[in-house]
């Protein structure tokens, strides 16, 4: 790190904020301005829809995750007490929201099973 530090960036810039990404360069003290490199659209393309996919995946399993947590916290915590939970009154995450959240659970499975 630092002023003698060596390596590369990658900064993808639409050509739309090329100007903006140039003054944020200048900004940071960048001496250069970055070198363009035309790249096909389609890899982007690509790219950028394994990334939403990858989004869904965390997305999802973050919910999912926390819907756990939360049902083991409310089971332990009724254990403690001598209380039995009665199984509806458990979270049940994405499956069991409105169509939205279902779909997005849905889209989510497909893609880590085709990753």
């Amino acid at each position: 790190m630092g002023e003698d530090a060596i390596g590369s960036s990658l900064s993808l810039v639409s050509p739309a904020e090329d100007k903006a990404h140039d003054a944020i360069a200048i900004a940071l003290g960048s001496k250069k301005l970055f070198k363009t490199v035309p790249l096909d659209g389609r890899l982007l393309q690509e790219a950028q829809e394994r990334v939403n996919l990858a989004s869904k995946i965390v997305t999802v399993d973050d919910v999912e995750s926390k819907t756990k947590s939360s049902n083991a916290w409310f089971e332990e915590a009724a254990r403690e007490t001598g209380l039995e939970v009665d199984e509806d009154m458990l979270e049940e995450g994405l499956a069991g929201g409105d169509l939205r959240e279902q779909q997005q659970l849905r889209q989510a499975q497909q893609a880590s099973r085709v990753n």
